[in-house]
């Protein structure tokens, strides 16, 4: 937002926008991530599926109905542009595109209806319906990772009106080490959502593993989701609660100084189909220059350029995942070249928060050519 406002754009955001993760153990926002971390945990899963279910379509009527009276604060002077994330059952950018006439563009993250999958729920016919019709009405869509456009593609969206704009990072000077710090501890962090195909579990039986060879380390682990309390549990059970931190969601700047100050970032991946999305957290380790071990999945294969800004090792191993920890540990000048070349890979395909500003201000641009209703009413009309 702030670099959009860099570039004259003004920016309006709805709900208000925050920068920060919210802390798992302060204020309502944590206190709220806290029930809901019980709730995915000791739950059914039909449960969890009809409760957020509803939770979904309650909220995408709440913002729809504040959207809908907040857009006639905007009649005398509308925006030129409707900029929205997909939501689940959120149709806010469409109602408020359609109430002041006005072009909308669609960042979309995720396919919802695939993604409900991954999380041992049925695939939703009426969810699959309900996301090609927010793909159809808009008038541009922006993906952040390139897997997206080929799913887009084959949901019948038009070549022309997707386009692909990664995220953007601050790219963060590489930690100095002192040298009169004698410090032996090797420190490993994972940041990201405690679901199954995020692979905590491998992670944790590999630094059981590492632990045989290197006991002076710590694990930590920056996040929360579905399977926390199953990992928690697993970290007793192997013996490795005096050196894993279970830390929760931090403020984006105190998340950034842990990945910082490690010594190697994992992003254990397993191997899911199709793998659609650009793990932010690899993103984030890439910008702060920490030596980073990744599934070898293809996308994550093409961030890293094939294992120049990292290793690659195949997902689902615990054994080989352990043996390149090891490898690592015993080798700071590798970990120092990765983060570097990692750096580099960022400042080469143009992962800036600058950079992203500038596609986005354009994509606005090329909307604001065609105002009025969406391409694909357009189209239709002749």
């Amino acid at each position: 937002m702030d670099e959009l406002r860099g570039l004259g754009v003004e920016v309006t955001t709805y709900p208000e926008y925050s920068i920060h993760q919210a802390s798992p153990t302060c204020s309502r926002s944590g206190q709220n991530r806290q029930l809901s971390r019980f709730f995915k945990s000791y739950s059914p899963n039909w449960l969890q599926h009809v409760f957020i279910e509803f939770m979904s379509i309650a909220r995408g009527l709440w913002y729809s109905f504040r959207l809908g009276l907040w857009a006639k604060q905007f009649k005398s002077h509308p925006p030129d542009v409707i900029y929205g994330r997909v939501s689940y059952c959120d149709w806010a950018p469409w109602l408020i595109g359609h109430t002041l006439c006005r072009p909308i563009i669609l960042e979309v993250h995720s396919p919802h209806y695939l993604e409900r999958t991954f999380r041992g729920w049925k695939q939703s016919r009426i969810l699959q319906k309900y996301e090609q019709l927010q793909w159809k009405y808009a008038s541009l869509i922006r993906v952040v990772s390139k897997p997206m456009v080929k799913i887009l593609e084959r949901e019948g969206i038009t070549p022309e009106r997707i386009s692909f704009i990664p995220y953007g990072v601050e790219i963060l000077p590489q930690r100095v080490k002192d040298p009169s710090c004698h410090s032996s501890n090797l420190t490993i962090v994972f940041v990201g959502s405690f679901y199954s195909w995020h692979g905590v579990r491998i992670l944790l039986e590999a630094v059981a593993l590492v632990k045989q060879h290197i006991p002076d380390l710590t694990l930590e682990l920056i996040g929360d989701g579905q399977t926390f309390h199953g990992d928690k549990q697993l970290t007793r059970i192997l013996g490795l609660e005096d050196i894993v931190r279970f830390l929760g969601w931090l403020p984006r700047h105190k998340m950034l100084d842990h990945v910082r100050f490690a010594d190697i970032a994992v992003a254990p991946f397993l191997h899911i189909e199709p793998f659609y999305f650009d793990p932010v957290k690899i993103l984030d380790y890439m910008s702060t220059g920490v030596a980073i071990i990744a599934s070898r999945l293809e996308r994550i294969a093409e961030m890293l350029h094939y294992g120049r800004g990292g290793i690659l090792v195949p997902p689902g191993n615990a054994q080989v995942l352990a043996d390149n920890l090891v490898i690592l540990a015993k080798n700071s000048h590798l970990r120092e070249q990765l983060g570097i070349a990692a750096q580099e890979i960022l400042e080469e395909e143009g992962y800036s928060w600058e950079s992203t500003a500038q596609r986005v201000k354009g994509l606005c641009q090329e909307a604001i050519e065609h105002k009025g209703p969406p391409f694909s009413e357009v189209d239709a009309s002749g």
